[in-house]
């Protein structure tokens, strides 16, 4: 007999709750009963993107594929979750194969994920899985991906989580690096140097010059020219005919992240008897920015911003005479005798 007077099957099984995680499955019995079960575990995949000092991570779209061999030909709603609590529920479709892509109007397209989102997928108890982030975009790297409890996967160094979700919720978090490949002066075709000139006389048996290059006050952690692991700071001249010569600091300038960098080229005074030293001081002002790729390269005036003072670029990279303030096409170094 059914004395309690409740209905012979289960029936109205309803889900309540806002989350697959906190909420539950209510069976109602007839008009009086209810049964209360635990919602089945949930797979979650998370993407964690992090960025070398100095730099800020563009934001690319990461690709997942997520393979359950048991889940072929069914299909799920799933929720993706972002930093910002806008969540929003996918049609989770597995093929024949147990692959999972989202359900869209145009058709169905692999799981994508932002830094800080994540999807989550129920009904993933005892299943297997694995996960595989592919297409990674040009400068980041895969630098490990998580499970979380550990006993539900298996990194496997490269780029896929191959696991089983027990009857507990599972999260596989992935991680991705953004990085640039430095530049240097010669690569940019930046000169780093200028001409020495003299009047009064040529250039004779026993002349010497010295110049000197520095990191700006503005800019005091510019890096300098290197050689062979040394820094390069001065190149001496050693004319001896002619009255103009060419000097060239040795070396390059490695730039390994976007920023302001300015320098300044001077000749030191010598002893050269009859000769007047020129005591002009040039700054030469450069502007590198991340290309969003992996790769820095020169700003285009129009995208110079919040330089030192407010100064602005009418080229890039530019020279100015100390004093002038003006732009100038080249470092010149006059003497006369």
């Amino acid at each position: 007999t059914n004395t309690t007077g409740t209905a012979d099957t289960y029936i109205y099984p309803t889900f309540e709750g806002t989350d697959v995680h906190d909420g539950k499955f209510v069976v109602y019995l007839g008009n009086n009963g209810r049964m209360e079960l635990d919602a089945p575990a949930s797979l979650t995949i998370a993407k964690n993107v992090t960025a070398d000092s100095g730099l800020t991570a563009p934001d690319e779209d990461f690709t997942f594929v997520l393979t359950a061999q048991s889940k072929a030909d069914s299909a799920v709603t799933a929720v993706i979750h972002t930093a910002k609590g806008q969540d929003q529920e996918v049609n989770l479709v597995f093929d024949t194969d147990g692959k999972a892509q989202i359900q869209g109007e145009s058709g169905n397209t692999d799981i994508t994920l932002k830094d800080g989102q994540s999807i989550e997928i129920p009904g993933m108890a005892n299943t297997e899985y694995t996960v595989q982030e592919t297409s990674i975009p040009a400068g980041f790297t895969l630098t490990g991906a998580v499970a979380n409890p550990g006993s539900t996967g298996t990194f496997d160094g490269r780029d896929t989580v191959t696991g089983t979700v027990g009857t507990e919720d599972a999260q596989i978090t992935f991680t991705n690096n953004y990085s640039v490949a430095p530049i240097t002066s010669g690569d940019l075709n930046i000169n780093l140097g200028g001409t020495k000139n003299i009047t009064g006389r040529d250039f004779q048996q026993g002349d010497s010059y010295t110049f000197t290059i520095a990191a700006a006050q503005a800019t005091q952690d510019a890096p300098l020219p290197q050689k062979d692991g040394e820094k390069v700071t001065s190149v001496t001249i050693t004319p001896d005919s002619g009255s103009s010569a060419p000097f060239e600091f040795d070396g390059v300038i490695t730039f390994s992240k976007p920023g302001e960098y300015r320098y300044i080229i001077q000749e030191d005074t010598g002893d050269l008897p009859g000769v007047d030293y020129d005591a002009a001081i040039y700054r030469l002002n450069i502007v590198i920015v991340d290309n969003g790729d992996g790769r820095l390269r020169l700003a285009e005036p129009d995208e110079v911003t919040n330089t030192a003072g407010n100064l602005e670029y009418p080229h890039n990279p530019f020279i100015q005479k100390w004093g002038e303030g003006e732009e100038v096409n080249a470092i010149s170094f006059d003497n006369s005798y």
